[in-house]
């Protein structure tokens, strides 16, 4: 189920100063009419702190130039979100455009060079005080842990009196999975994955951590606005480029040629190094859907039926075999099997465009 949209809440508004003509539900938001036009409306499920560090990033993107985020609107009281009960809510301006859609390869080219062109403009962040959001050299410790989790949850399904269907499931695949987080670890540790973390930390790079195609919107004018920075966080740029060419991979079962692609149009406006195609490698051998789902399951107790929860597992799991060929292929080649032009060096770290100011809070 999608998010169910705000109650447009007279309080919430009266914070911005604006009047209200009408309003809509559209895909978890609203869109409200108003004197100075139409706006989105989004309640958040994020506290302050994180969404002063969004905040954060947005503002640097801004400073750098970058137009292609569309900014929160700032309450009378100086505020770049509105209060009202327990909830904290965002408003921006309304854009008509559409989503991407990732199944056509045109707007999945697109997709690729916004998400390139944003690394790019992103660097020399400097973040809030939040170090949950501060992620640089943070992967073998959650490897680790996650994997960790996943013998715990085996255990907890193991020692229940009364299995469900998705605890028998679970503990059919559970072993399979286990091992390939830890072939992960042992890839990362391989691979020059601290160096690689130190270097982006040095150059303040950012993710927007949310890469999916309702977050890459074309407008009326032709510009793609990559939108939602709620999760965005401090980590390696291969977390998004990963998280990108592994929805590819899910959508054309595992096809080689077309990840590739990704990859090399990426590759086109930031080089990859071969240390970062290594350090890709681990991401890729790491069971994310298989740990997520067990997530949802035994920690979070997400209220969904156990059917729900059965079909979400069947799809995390579903062609192994064509997943086990995939990284096979990858191992060996690395993406450089159909690209046989020379690579470029790798960039240099843009440490020095660092911004020199610290965060405040712009009122």
């Amino acid at each position: 189920m999608g998010r169910k949209a705000p109650a447009l809440e007279p309080a919430v508004i009266a914070q911005y100063g604006l009047a209200v003509r009408g309003s809509r539900e559209v895909r978890g938001v609203l869109r409200i009419e108003t004197n100075a036009g139409p706006h989105c409306l989004k309640r958040c499920r994020l506290t302050e702190e994180e969404l002063w560090f969004s905040q954060a990033a947005m503002e640097h993107l801004r400073r750098c130039g970058y137009e292609g985020v569309i900014p929160h609107e700032w309450t009378v009281a100086g505020l770049p979100f509105a209060r009202h009960g327990p909830h904290l809510y965002t408003l921006t301006r309304w854009m008509d455009s559409r989503e991407l859609d990732f199944d056509d390869p045109r707007d999945l080219n697109l997709a690729v060079r916004t998400l390139a062109e944003f690394h790019q403009a992103a660097r020399g962040f400097v973040p809030p005080p939040y170090p949950q959001r501060v992620l640089w050299g943070a992967w073998p410790a959650r490897f680790s842990s996650r994997a960790d989790q996943l013998l715990e949850w085996k255990e907890a399904a193991s020692s229940r009196e009364h299995r469900s269907a998705f605890d028998e499931v679970y503990l059919q695949e559970v072993y399979y999975y286990h091992q390939q987080g830890l072939q992960a670890l042992e890839l990362l540790g391989r691979s020059p994955y601290h160096s690689l973390a130190q270097a982006a930390k040095d150059a303040g790079t950012l993710c927007h951590h949310d890469i999916s195609p309702y977050n890459f919107l074309l407008g009326a004018d032709n510009r793609v606005y990559l939108v939602d920075f709620d999760y965005c966080i401090c980590d390696l740029h291969l977390h998004d480029l990963g998280s990108l060419i592994l929805r590819t991979l899910k959508r054309s079962h595992w096809d080689y040629g077309e990840a590739c692609a990704v990859a090399e149009a990426y590759d086109r406006i930031l080089p990859l190094s071969d240390g970062a195609l290594q350090v890709l490698e681990a991401l890729f051998r790491w069971p994310q859907d298989f740990w997520q789902v067990g997530l949802q399951y035994y920690v979070e107790h997400q209220p969904w039926t156990l059917d729900r929860f059965l079909n979400s597992l069947a799809e995390k799991i579903k062609g192994p075999l064509l997943r086990e060929r995939f990284l096979a292929r990858y191992q060996a080649e690395h993406f450089r099997g159909l690209n046989p032009a020379p690579r470029r060096p790798q960039a240099a770290p843009a440490a020095q465009r660092r911004s020199p100011v610290r965060w405040t809070r712009l009122h």
